[in-house]
């Protein structure tokens, strides 16, 4: 999947939902080089517990993040999709529980982050969204790749 602009139309945005530790997420499409279903991850002697370790992406080693450890959450247990993220040129792929769709969002439905709450680094989210009786945090690409990568 490659990163395309944002549909305009009426002021909505792209973003890519996915599945961490049954709770709904989404990142800006913009930020997302692309999904992989499957990966063969190698093992990086010493790394840390978060990092389950590298890929090959066509000549391009990239770091593989177990991104519900990194959030606080249980480790990802057994094989699934990986969210390639390309921002500001830092390349990093984050190992999710389940990919769902794009969606467009109007920006006049994100909400702020409540100041105070159970939110796994909150400082990441951009904004949360009522949908379909539930909510979907949306992560921050700035602030989240200097987090990672920091």
């Amino acid at each position: 999947m490659t990163a395309m602009p944002p549909i305009t139309s009426a002021g909505a945005q792209r973003w890519i939902r996915f599945t961490l530790a049954q709770q709904d997420y989404a990142v800006d499409i913009r930020c997302v080089r692309e999904v992989l279903s499957h990966a063969a991850i190698e093992p990086v002697p010493g790394a840390p517990p978060t990092v389950l370790g590298v890929i090959n992406l066509r000549g391009q080693i990239v770091t593989v993040l177990d991104f519900p450890a990194w959030l606080g959450r249980n480790p990802r247990t057994g094989d699934g999709p990986v969210l390639v993220m390309d921002h500001r040129g830092v390349v990093l792929a984050l190992a999710i529980d389940a990919i769902h769709d794009v969606t467009r969002l109007d920006p006049d439905d994100i909400k702020p982050v409540p100041r105070t709450g159970t939110a796994t680094r909150p400082e990441c989210l951009q904004g949360l969204v009522v949908r379909d009786g539930g909510l979907l945090s949306l992560f921050n690409a700035d602030v989240l790749i200097a987090q990672l990568v920091g």
